[in-house]
């Protein structure tokens, strides 16, 4: 099986930026708020929308004030994603004791993220080729919101 891979390094030890590397658009760069679940992906010269809509928790990627994804944690003290892209059903699951996710669908593990390094916050994505790339973003996103969300509380 031939895999693809996307990169995520942050510009400088206490960015709230990081550059994605590896996709067909080259370089994407991605821009969290401060101190905030939300924030912009710029790729190949389209810009999406990040944010979070409270109180349920769900996270969105909006393009043109279009929804392309949402994700939902199923519960409070879940380290999981429910996503919903394109009509169907993904799922982010934490490894035990890791900073790793699995990604899941129709209940097989198809790609994973994890640390490029185990003591470094770049984050790099491995999927089948052909994965939507749009999709691979927002996984991307998610995995870096928590581990934002982890190092800031």
């Amino acid at each position: 099986m031939t895999l693809i891979q996307l990169d995520a390094t942050p510009t400088t030890w206490l960015a709230a930026t990081y550059d994605l590397r590896g996709g067909n658009e080259g370089t994407a760069r991605l821009r969290f708020r401060w101190r905030a679940e939300a924030g912009h992906l710029d790729v190949g010269g389209r810009r999406y929308r990040i944010r979070r809509i409270d109180p349920e928790e769900r996270y969105v990627l909006e393009r043109r004030g279009r929804r392309i994804a949402s994700a939902q944690r199923p519960s409070d003290f879940a380290r999981s994603f429910t996503i919903e892209y394109q009509g169907q059903r993904w799922e982010l699951h934490a490894r035990p004791m890791r900073r790793a996710f699995r990604i899941l669908h129709r209940g097989r593990q198809v790609a994973s993220i994890e640390p490029a390094e185990w003591y470094e916050r770049h984050a790099r994505l491995r999927a089948p080729e052909g994965c939507d790339e749009e999709l691979g973003y927002f996984l991307m996103v998610l995995v870096l919101l928590w581990w934002r969300r982890k190092r800031i509380a």
